[in-house]
């Protein structure tokens, strides 16, 4: 008797397990029911959730000349990978960024650099930067866009100045040199013999040399204020959303009810099956 009743209980297991038409008449209709209930909550998500639009600009990073001979291309103000550390604090972005990004308070920018915001550095490219915003409508991530980059310019701003504030204090001093030189082969000239001193020729050899100085410092001011951080391409604006994404939305509502819907059914049907194996 007792070897009858396993042997009952193993046609019952294989007759709820492996017999697959079994399972899909006894199934199908809550397979299908829950895949359209997740069907019908990406739909619901997709009217709920609002439409982002993505601007993306490229800016060269400013560079920085302290010889025109060995770097007539000048070099790079600081590396990439630190103006993008730098520009990850909340306390780099002014109140009008803010603003303009649509967020009401400090408080929010968090949300907005780990979310709507995005640098990246192109491989291969040296002192570029691709930034990516995200924004309501496609005019707010592009305003919103046109201030990160003026928030990158006055960020970097910050860092060229001690440079700028070097360079032009050479120039104030070769400046001076100059004058002080000027007047001492001045007074030489109008002495008459003057010139075939040593004092003379001393006076004529740091004119000549001031002079040099004074170039290469307007010309390093120059390089820097001509090369800061510089929009390289006009921002683009995708007039189509890039978020919520329409089709892998649909798709993952489908997929997660398809999947509830068997694990449902599975768990059912084995229920059910103990209870004969119990009653068996």
């Amino acid at each position: 008797m007792a070897e009858g009743n396993l042997d009952n209980q193993r046609l019952i297991k294989d007759t709820y397990i492996f017999n697959s038409r079994f399972f899909i008449k006894g199934s199908w209709k809550a397979i299908v029911l829950f895949t359209l209930l997740g069907l019908i909550f990406s739909i619901a998500y997709l009217l709920i959730a609002p439409s982002r639009y993505e601007a993306i600009s490229q800016v060269r990073l400013a560079l920085i000349q302290t010889n025109a001979l060995t770097q007539p291309g000048g070099i790079p103000l600081e590396e990439v990978s630190s103006f993008i550390a730098r520009m990850k604090f909340p306390t780099t972005y002014r109140q009008e960024l803010i603003n303009a990004c649509g967020y009401k308070n400090r408080a929010d920018i968090d949300y907005f650099i780990s979310h709507d915001l995005q640098f990246i550095a192109p491989r291969g490219l040296n002192n570029i930067l691709e930034i990516k915003v995200l924004g309501n409508s496609p005019d707010s991530a592009e305003l919103c866009a046109q201030e990160v980059i003026k928030q990158a310019q006055s960020s970097q701003m910050e860092v060229l100045e001690p440079y700028l504030v070097a360079a032009n204090e050479q120039l104030k001093t070769s400046n001076l040199r100059i004058d002080l030189a000027k007047k001492l082969v001045e007074k030489a000239d109008k002495s008459g013999n003057g010139n075939m001193s040593a004092g003379y020729w001393v006076a004529r050899d740091e004119l000549s040399r001031s002079i040099l100085e004074k170039d290469k410092a307007t010309e390093q001011v120059n390089f820097m204020l001509s090369h800061n951080t510089k929009l390289i391409s006009p921002i683009y604006v995708n007039t189509d959303p890039v978020s919520p994404k329409k089709i892998l939305s649909i798709l993952t509502g489908l997929f997660i009810g398809l999947f509830i819907g068997l694990a449902f059914s599975i768990l059912r049907v084995i229920k059910f099956r103990d209870g004969l194996i119990e009653k068996s």
